[in-house]
Parts: structure tokens; sequence; C-alpha cells
């Protein structure tokens, strides 16, 4: 039996599809049946990739006094980008009928609490991630966070006992971690493959094609040998550009996006499917003042989740601290 869209938890509860929604999911599909790429050979981002988001600028400033005491509890507004998951569910439903691994890898400088409780509230997303036996929120095979960056790199900061380890990788790939574990490990958008394999991670090996929104993440992925779409979006910010992804009316900037960077996505791997050639290619979010196709993407619904202050600092805050300690007493004992 062929798959469709109507086979997706997108619509299972009823939900008749769009135009729009076939099309992306379409995409998807051909993006494995007809040009030849894998799922599995693709590593995602989430934030601005996966999702926009946006904290509000008055309940921010309103609970500066707890923050000043530590307490940095907050909401945060998600908002999936329109057609995303139909284009994620058209590869996944083409690789099940091709025989190919049709699971997704997500990577993300965040931390797990908030990844599985997006996942929670927006319904799609956990279930591309498939071994449902290895839904557990800090060790799931084919999710890798910050904390499990941290984990393994604090393990790799002196080069001598590093250099075994990274025996079997490529020369570029070698070089490249050698190059940025000796200046700044403690950066947890360094996403090569090498890492998270090193992290007990195997199912990333065969990642060749990294979808993320930061510049350096990008260049790290080509400079090992392999290739990425640089997602370029907007994100608000307030306070004079100094606190980025917030808004004085986060619910509304999110609502009204109506972004066809997932086509421009689709497109960037299509192109990385018949060229193999390592590069970067660029999907760009396009200026609000153009027209919009009727049957093009809709008004999104955005979710909350709040987080709670101990969370951000047991996954986000300490293990990056515990990181940056451990490096400087390598770097003194360098001197």
């Amino acid at each position: 039996m062929r798959l469709g869209l109507h086979n997706t938890p997108l619509f299972l509860a009823g939900q008749t599809p769009s135009a729009f929604s076939e099309r992306l999911y379409r995409r998807g599909r051909e993006l494995i049946e007809v040009h030849g790429l894998r799922f599995s050979e693709l590593v995602w981002d989430a934030d601005e990739v996966l999702w926009d988001w946006a904290m509000s600028g008055a309940r921010l400033f309103g609970k500066a006094p707890l923050a000043i005491f530590g307490n940095l509890g907050h909401r945060e507004w998600i908002a999936v980008r329109p057609g995303m998951l139909e284009l994620l569910w058209g590869m996944r439903h083409a690789s099940i009928e091709l025989g190919h691994d049709p699971d997704m890898r997500i990577w993300t400088s965040g931390y797990p609490w908030r990844l599985w409780e997006i996942f929670r509230k927006v319904k799609g997303f956990r279930e591309l991630l498939g071994r449902v036996d290895a839904l557990h929120p800090t060790t799931h095979p084919l999710v890798f966070t910050r904390p499990d960056y941290v984990a393994v790199v604090k393990g790799l900061l002196e080069r001598d006992l590093r250099e075994p380890l990274l025996s079997r990788f490529t020369a570029a790939a070698r070089e490249t971690i050698h190059r940025q574990l000796d200046v700044k490990p403690h950066d947890s958008g360094f996403k090569i493959p090498e890492i998270a394999v090193l992290a007990g991670r195997e199912a990333f090996a065969g990642a060749k094609i990294l979808i993320d929104d930061a510049g350096r993440n990008v260049r790290w992925f080509l400079s090992a040998g392999r290739s990425a779409v640089h997602v370029k979006s907007v994100t608000p910010r307030i306070a004079f550009g100094t606190i980025p992804n917030s808004a004085w009316h986060p619910t509304r900037f999110l609502r009204d996006v109506r972004s066809p960077v997932v086509s421009a996505i689709a497109d960037a791997l299509e192109a990385l499917a018949k060229d193999t050639t390592p590069r970067v290619l660029k999907a760009v979010l396009k200026p609000d003042h153009e027209p919009v196709r009727d049957d093009g993407p809709p008004h999104v619904v955005p979710v909350f989740i709040d987080v709670p202050s101990h969370v951000l600092w047991s996954q986000w805050i300490h293990p990056m601290r515990e990181l940056e300690q451990a490096f400087t007493k390598v770097r003194k004992r360098r001197v």
C-alpha cells in the first residue's frame, strides 16, 4: 500500500490536507524517490530550521527581579515552519517504501527537556524519529543535544588523549576537530558527525548534509568534507537588538509567519542530491512584503512551553560551565 499524507499524525485526526500541504509532502517524496536523497544522511538543526520561536519582552522584564536571584524560568512560544512536517513525512514515507532507513536525525545546541517538551506539544515530530522503545529525553540514539556534546568533548580536551580516538576518521575531520577543540571547545554548535559517533551515536556516522541556520555550523560541516544547507531567516530582537528571540508581541510575530523557506530548503537538498561535491547552499527567507499565493503557506498557530528554572540551570548553564572550567585547566597546563 502506498502511503500518503493522510497516513501521517498530522491528518489522522480527520484534518483535510490543503493544496499547500500536499505540495510539500510530494516534494519530500520526490527528494527520495526521484533525486536519490537518503533521509538518514541528513542532520537537522531545530530552532530557526524546524520551527521559529520567541519570548515575550514584557514577561522577561517583568521577571528580571527573579532572575537576579537565579530564577530563570520563562515562557517560549513555538511555531513550526509551514510545510516542514509535510516535507519530512514525505521523505519518511518514501524511505519506508524503498526499504531505506526512514528515521530523522536531529542535532540541536539546545537541551533535551526543551526539545521533548516541544515534541509533546507539536504532534508529528517525535514519530519521525521511529525507535519508540528508545524515546528517552536524554539518550535517544537519533538525537544529539548540548549535554551530549559537553559529555564527549570533556574527554577530548587533551590532544594526546584525543588523537588515538580520532585515528579512524578522515584527515579533514581530524584537522577540523583539532582546530576547534584546541581553541574553543565550549561552543556546542560545533557539529560534525565524528563528535556524535564518539558519543556513541553511531546513527550519525553516515551523515552527509547538515540543515542549520548558523553560518559557523555549516562551515564546520563543509571543512570536514560534507555539505550543508544554510537556512537564512529573521529572528526578533528587542532592547536595541541585545535580547535575541524576543518580541513585545511574540504570538503576533509567529502567528503571521508565511515563509516559503521550506520550499527553498527542498530546492537546496535537490541540488545537493544531484551534485555530491561538498558545498553549502543557502535557503533564504523571502521578505514579508512578497505576495503569497492563495494556496501558499498558511498562518501558523504558536504553542507555548514553560521552561522551569532548574532545567535551564542543569541542562543549559551548568554543562557548559563545567566544560569551560575543564578547558581552562587544560590551557593553564599548556602554558
